[in-house]
This record gives structure tokens, C-alpha cells and sequence, in this order.
């Protein structure tokens, strides 16, 4: 269970990252 919940974590980093990117590039 410790090992998924840190795999999810990951992964919703990784989102957050991708995300707040193509934010800024539709911003510019």
C-alpha cells in the first residue's frame, strides 16, 4: 500500500508539473 501511495504521488507531481507548463504556454 506505502508503495502505491508513493507511485500516486509521483504521478501527481509529474501531472502538476505538465500541467502548470502548458498553462504558461497558453498564456503566452
Amino acid at each position: 500500500m506505502v508503495i502505491t501511495q508513493s507511485i500516486m504521488e509521483g504521478v501527481k507531481a509529474e501531472l502538476v508539473e505538465v500541467i502548470t507548463s502548458l498553462l504558461g504556454i497558453f498564456q503566452l
